[in-house]
């Protein structure tokens, strides 16, 4: 009883099924989750000098929020391989990735390792030159495009139900997302979509048709996902940030292949469930 009062305390995700992620929490010593600081993006990319820093900083403040403990690493942290401790490797605002890195990261998900991707994902190499996409397409399976309209007032993204992201999440609730710039989407071609793009002017929708900017795959033993808003992209109202964090929930437990089980609905377990981080408002329009 113990065992079920702790995860009902600590990850609520859903209406009906809770993540046992207790493996994940329990040592804090030896954390299970690995959050990535990409240190060539900040240096060959980007001219915004915070993005990085800004995206490492509001994924461990939601970290922090949820109890789950992490460990911060680097480009240092998986040139010679990523370390199978880690069952979920986070890796935000990470454009530039070199091709030895794409190695170890495609082996780290295909042995079993679980990986999320936030921002625009290894679009370049560690120099800053443009890299082909047919990486990501294999280990994603979606393309990612940005020949599309841009959104300057943003966008939503709805949560469809089609993958265990949207365990629990009312089918077809729509996330409201700052504006990205420059705006990067997903065309699936082997994965699962996890919602679609819906820009705020309907008669732009044509435009984004079967887009998405977001995408779950299985990939060898392990599985992906990527998204490409970060955690201070997301509405700060109370509902968006609770079906947000239950988006977060699920990815991980998934990912890190953690087991489930049935409590009573959300509202009976809504007293108990996990804490909700707090962070500046985003710069997102209603």
């Amino acid at each position: 009883m113990l065992r079920l009062y702790r995860m009902i305390n600590f990850q609520q995700p859903s209406r009906s099924v809770a993540m046992d992620i207790l493996p994940l929490l329990d040592d804090r010593k030896k954390p299970r989750v690995a959050l990535f600081r990409s240190i060539q993006t900040d240096r060959y990319i980007t001219s915004d000098t915070l993005m990085v820093e800004d995206a490492v900083y509001y994924w461990e403040l939601l970290l922090l929020g949820l109890r789950i403990p992490f460990r911060i690493i680097d480009e240092r942290d998986i040139g010679g391989g990523i370390d199978k401790r880690y069952r979920v490797l986070i890796m935000p605002a990470t454009e530039a990735v070199s091709k030895r890195q794409k190695r170890r990261i495609k082996d780290y998900v295909e042995d079993g390792g679980g990986l999320i991707a936030s921002g625009r994902f290894a679009m370049f190499d560690e120099d800053g030159n443009r890299a082909d996409d047919g990486w990501f397409e294999e280990l994603f399976g979606a393309r990612q495009l940005t020949d599309i309209p841009s959104q300057p007032y943003g966008f939503l993204q709805s949560l469809d139900g089609n993958t265990p992201l949207g365990n629990g999440i009312p089918i077809g609730y729509h996330l409201n997302i700052a504006a990205q710039r420059p705006l990067t989407v997903a065309r699936v071609t082997e994965a699962e979509s996890g919602g679609r793009f819906i820009p705020y002017n309907p008669q732009h929708q044509s435009s984004f048709e079967d887009l998405t900017t977001l995408v779950y795959r299985r990939y060898g033993k392990g599985k992906a996902v990527w998204m490409r808003f970060n955690p201070q992209d997301v509405s700060r109202e109370k509902v968006q940030q609770e079906n947000y964090q239950r988006l977060i929930v699920n990815a991980i437990g998934d990912l890190a292949q953690v087991t489930s089980i049935s409590l009573a609905p959300w509202p009976n377990a809504r007293p108990m469930a996990f804490s909700v981080a707090a962070m500046a408002a985003a710069g997102f329009t209603h």
